[in-house]
């Protein structure tokens, strides 16, 4: 058994099981344990057959991400671990990663740990590498959930994650209710996460590079949803936010299924009014 004081999660639905596998043995060899929460996948059963030494809960439906976060965070306290590692299903973490945030887990009120991550269809590595500072580490203003490392206390005084939000801006709101409460996000520069973010690939749209991220329609939906709560939520600037959402919504002329992926967008919009 590790003395790392870490529990970590994944999340998982329908994933990839070879990939999912190779995911655990990387964080099992970093972490003291580890739970599987499962939002109803078709593919449970060849899940457990492959992790049989793993914890796993099956939920009878699709809950979404922070209300399984929010439990995570849950059992790491009542276990008595004092930080959670949060990881998709489909992550790979460096061998190192865990060793890199222990140099900074004493540090003051530092509510997240997470690395540099790079998106490997829509940087190089060879570029990424000249954005890197020399600096060990530096604070930032927000991450992504996935490899981040989330100390146990601070999520339990904040409320944890918004359990409106079911999956996208999760971690952003997340990120923005620790900053609003004095906490900081610590982002190491000598551990790297490659990952990607749907099918993502740079377009031009009159001389300006967006992302295309190739997300099934119901993606769209949640998206475009939690962005307008977020910005309620927090009181954003308007010109921000219609910046932000034309960003993203541009875009969806470029994809399949353009149509219903529009058609979503806007009930998300709409709903996002709503909540």
């Amino acid at each position: 058994m590790l003395n790392t004081g870490v529990l970590a999660t994944i999340i998982t639905f329908n994933p990839n099981i070879s990939q999912l596998f190779e995911n655990v043995q990387r964080i099992m060899s970093q972490v003291d344990d580890l739970v599987i929460y499962d939002n109803c996948s078709k593919n449970i059963e060849e899940i457990k057959g492959k992790l049989s030494d793993v914890h796993i809960i099956q939920n009878d439906t699709n809950l979404g991400l922070p209300i399984n976060y929010n439990r995570a965070v849950s059992l790491a306290k009542e276990k008595g671990y004092k930080w959670l590692l949060i990881m998709d299903q489909d992550t790979l973490i460096p061998d190192n990663l865990i060793e890199e945030y222990r140099k900074y887990m004493s540090l003051d009120n530092v509510a997240i740990i997470c690395p540099r991550y790079r998106d490997i269809n829509c940087i190089s590595e060879e570029e990424f590498n000249k954005r890197i500072p020399d600096e060990p580490y530096n604070f930032v203003d927000r991450c992504i959930s996935s490899a981040s490392l989330n100390n146990v206390d601070i999520a339990t005084e904040i409320g944890g994650f918004d359990e409106k939000m079911f999956i996208d801006y999760v971690d952003y709101d997340y990120c923005k209710n620790c900053i609003n409460h004095g906490y900081k996000i610590l982002e190491i520069n000598t551990g790297v996460v490659e990952h990607q973010i749907g099918k993502s690939k740079i377009i031009n749209f009159l001389g300006r590079k967006l992302v295309s991220y190739n997300h099934p329609p119901i993606r769209k939906y949640y998206f475009f949803r939690n962005r307008v709560y977020y910005a309620r939520k927090y009181h954003e600037n308007i010109i921000r936010v219609v910046k932000s959402l034309l960003g993203h919504f541009i875009p969806l002329f470029y994809e399949e299924n353009k149509s219903e992926k529009i058609k979503q967008a806007l009930k998300g919009l709409i709903d996002g009014l709503k909540l």
